[in-house]
């Protein structure tokens, strides 16, 4: 069993808050989002879309949804990932029908603020389901499917599966909606990112660790992200060694610092805001 879920001590500091992030998404679905009559994203979208025209609970249609993508990920992404990623999509699933009353709750009738609340809040419990390491299942399997076979961005590819649910929004709801659900996503995934990692897309880390080697090799393999080795010298022990320098998007941060804490619990590493970012693995933007 300890394959599929990591040690018991990885276990217990992820639970409370991937259960936490599944609260706060679950609620402020049900208490901002269908009340404004507002899509979010991915599955969950399709399952919202899916309420709004039959009366099924969101929750039902989003694990339904979610079962065939299951095996997807069983069989192309690992245990692991599958396991977490299993574990949240059903807590998720559960505080979606549990919260499901607080719809008929909501007391505020201003569109726009039901839009903002929603989206800070659940791209606050996005964020900390990502800051651990899951996901919520959904696309995000997809994603990660033809990121690992076809090396597809996993920004873009949810882009443009998002993309699609907005056009389905527009063609049934109306321009309107599809626009205030734009404007939802855009908030959610900006307090996505602030959530797992601070305020810049894009971050500088330098690591100095006596495992340079294995970290670098590991950051190459499973990051997909390049790395520099810098000669350096302790002020202090005027001993030489090696800096690690990387730059990484902020929902790779988690996996930096998981490797890290593999190879070398008591290494240094600086995280730092990189402002612009050329090269190759990341978008330049031309004026």
């Amino acid at each position: 069993m300890k394959k599929y879920y990591g040690s018991k001590e990885e276990f217990l500091s992820k639970v409370f808050p991937l259960i936490m992030g599944c609260i706060l998404m679950g609620a402020s679905i049900n208490m901002f989002y269908i009340p404004a009559k507002i899509i979010s994203g991915g599955v969950t979208g399709i399952a919202t879309i899916i309420e709004y025209q039959t009366g099924i609970p969101t929750g039902v249609s989003n694990f339904l949804i979610n079962i065939p993508l299951f095996y997807i990920s069983w069989k192309l992404l690992g245990k692991k990932f599958t396991f977490y990623m299993l574990f949240v999509t059903l807590t998720f699933t559960f505080f979606l029908i549990v919260t499901a009353p607080l719809q008929y709750l909501a007391v505020i009738s201003d569109r726009l603020f039901n839009i903002i609340m929603g989206a800070l809040i659940c791209g606050s419990g996005a964020g900390l389901i990502f800051k651990y390491g899951a996901c919520s299942g959904g696309f995000d399997i997809v994603a990660a499917v033809f990121k690992k076979f076809y090396n597809v961005n996993i920004g873009s590819m949810l882009m443009v599966i998002n993309s699609v649910i907005v056009l389905v929004a527009a063609f049934i709801y109306g321009l309107e909606m599809a626009l205030y659900t734009i404007f939802a996503m855009f908030l959610g995934n900006l307090m996505l990112d602030r959530v797992v990692m601070g305020v810049g897309e894009k971050k500088q880390v330098f690591i100095i660790s006596k495992e340079y080697k294995k970290i670098s090799q590991a950051i190459i393999e499973e990051v997909r992200r390049g790395s520099t080795l810098i000669d350096g010298q302790g002020a202090y022990t005027k001993e030489n060694t090696k800096v690690i320098m990387t730059v990484v998007t902020t929902r790779q941060i988690v996996k930096i610092k998981e490797i890290i804490a593999r190879f070398d619990d008591r290494a240094f590493m600086i995280i730092s805001d990189a402002s612009e970012v050329k090269g190759t693995g990341f978008i330049s933007y031309s004026i």
